[in-house]
């Protein structure tokens, strides 16, 4: 619910409006039901139902312009008419507000809808009423929790259990750890053997514009997922340069903003072996980049959510000014079998004539970034956008 701001009407309208009503010359309002109640709701589920409003003058229309809850429980009432939105109703015509009863404890809750209109008699006032009481029972299933004993995990990001039975842990920093657990009891876990997979840790890092930055010596890591087979797992990493910067400070770190890699480890006679697939994958000025992954089963390509570098579309001070690049805030995905890319540079555009932003840093961020590659190996799409668009 939102509370907006009412505009007090003409004096002379509402001497007009008053003058009329009985004579039904100007919108009125009548709801039904005459008050909301909610008999039989649960804690912490949400319970809705309808309320319709009607003009039933028989001449004006009547202009609902926003609501408001008060009560004691005014907190756990809700309803969904968009304040700031007026709604127009002609003689005869009506309008549905949905009310939402939510309850945050048990027992007899009771509130009041106010709604404020063009007629007579504004607001129109509608008590709410419930009752709220804790499930009980029921055919779902009951969780524990615990620690799991030896894990020795420092930030992890991103789990999943592999094709060998071992619980693989991504860590902020690069370090991937393939962990043995044992159950030894209810809600008692422990590790049995650990591994650590450094390969993505050691990839170099570069600044933002190109040179090589050996005292960067950790990834950040926010995205596996674990394939192959019991005897050869497989892990699909995406990692980017460690820094973060944006904030309320706005801070640009000089972090590599085509930092971005697609890596593919695989495990072989004991050994793990490393693939770059793609490279020059964005990172965002802040700590934003490439996270959940999964394969489609229908296509065998590989999906990567990627994160935006910008504030709701828009470069801002918070994200350093970065604006979006050719694959930031989008889905990607790659085809299946396809050789590695190195395209740092030779599948980047240097924007010479996009204006400096207002930072004495800002040189070369978000100046060298992705461009389409049309039979590229990779297709990106925003979030409901039909048509796909092809890269690299």
């Amino acid at each position: 619910m939102q509370i907006a701001a009412v505009a007090p009407r003409s004096i002379f309208a509402g001497l007009a409006c008053l003058a009329a009503v009985a004579l039904l010359a100007c919108g009125q309002p009548e709801a039904t039901p005459t008050s909301v109640t909610f008999p039989d709701a649960t804690v912490s589920l949400p319970s809705t139902k309808q309320l319709t409003i009607k003009n039933i003058a028989e001449s004006g229309a009547l202009t609902l312009k926003s609501t408001k809850i008060t009560g004691p429980d005014a907190k756990m009432f809700g309803d969904r008419f968009q304040d700031g939105t007026v709604v127009i109703l002609q003689p005869g015509e009506s309008t549905t507000i949905p009310v939402v009863f939510l309850p945050s404890a048990p027992g007899s809750r009771s509130a009041t809808l106010s709604i404020d209109h063009s007629g007579a008699g504004s607001p129109m006032t509608i008590p709410l009423s419930g009752n709220a009481t804790v499930a009980t029972g029921g055919t779902g299933p009951s969780f524990g929790k615990s620690v799991l004993a030896g894990a020795d995990v420092v930030r992890p990001t991103s789990l999943q259990f592999g094709p060998d039975g071992r619980l693989y842990v991504a860590q902020m920093d690069g370090t991937i750890k393939a962990l043995s657990v044992e159950r030894r009891g209810p809600d008692k876990y422990a590790v049995t053997a650990a591994e650590t997979i450094t390969l993505v840790r050691s990839i170099p890092n570069h600044d933002d514009n190109g040179t090589l930055n050996p005292s960067l010596t950790t990834r950040q890591l926010t995205g596996i997922l674990v394939t192959g087979t019991a005897a050869s797992p497989q892990i699909y990493a995406v990692s980017t340069d460690p820094r973060a910067g944006g904030g309320a400070a706005g801070t640009d770190t000089e972090l590599d903003t085509n930092s971005g890699i697609l890596s593919r480890l695989t495990k072989v006679g004991g050994t793990w072996q490393k693939v770059d697939l793609v490279r020059g994958l964005p990172r965002s000025e802040e700590n934003h980049a490439g996270n959940g992954m999964v394969i489609d089963p229908a296509t065998g390509k590989l999906l990567i959510a990627y994160g935006g570098n910008t504030n709701k579309g828009a470069p801002s001070h918070n994200f350093a000014f970065l604006p979006e690049t050719a694959l930031s805030a989008r889905s990607t995905s790659m085809r299946s079998g396809a050789r590695p890319t190195t395209c740092r540079r030779s599948t980047t555009r240097t924007d010479r004539a996009r204006p400096m932003q207002a930072t004495p840093s800002a040189a070369t961020t978000g100046r060298t970034r992705p461009v389409s590659c049309p039979g590229g190996r990779c297709r990106s799409t925003r979030p409901a956008t039909a048509t796909p668009t092809t890269w690299w």
